[in-house]
């Protein structure tokens, strides 16, 4: 039983088990906002969502150009899912802006902040801080509330247990 369920681990990268697992959080966080369980409506968890994705995604393409180097796609809807369960999900212009600084902030840190192609802090995090020590907004992570909380354990029990066969690809532009 371990080792087929080593083996189907083993067969994704894990940027792309990461993804998959913060698209499945992500749904069900939007299934548990219809029901009212989650303090956020779903149109905020929407909007939220699509701000944070979106300029993650677009600032990674255009950062990517500036470096004159191929953008890493998965990375990129890595960082704007995080973000999106970092910034308080809102309809508010200027909370939708922090998040939009944020990914952004977060993109570029990843050509910029790194050593060797490999960057220095977790851009998402560091996106965060930036937003947050500049007093443009405030991060505060509303994925582990109390109903949330069993699937966010699974999610990281996943992302814990690594297969030896696991393997992070290079970055696209070392």
């Amino acid at each position: 039983m371990k080792r087929r369920f080593d083996t189907a681990l083993g067969r994704i990268t894990m940027y792309r088990q990461i993804l998959v697992l913060l698209v499945l959080l992500t749904a069900v966080s939007m299934l548990l906002s219809a029901f009212g369980l989650l303090f956020f409506t779903p149109l905020e968890l929407l909007a939220s969502l699509v701000i944070a994705v979106g300029a993650s995604v677009l600032s990674n393409i255009g950062v990517a150009r500036l470096f004159r180097v191929v953008p890493h796609g998965e990375s990129a809807l890595i960082t704007g899912l995080l973000l999106f369960f970092i910034f308080r999900p809102s309809l508010e212009a200027g909370e939708l802006a922090a998040t939009a600084v944020a990914a952004v902030v977060a993109s570029a840190s990843k050509y910029v902040v790194a050593v060797r192609g490999r960057h220095l802090f977790n851009p998402a995090a560091f996106g965060a801080a930036v937003v947050g020590l500049s007093g443009l907004g405030v991060s505060w992570w509303w994925v582990g509330s109390q109903y949330l909380l069993p699937f966010v354990l699974v999610t990281a029990f996943l992302v814990l247990y690594a297969p030896a066969a696991w393997r992070w690809p290079a970055c696209s532009w070392q």
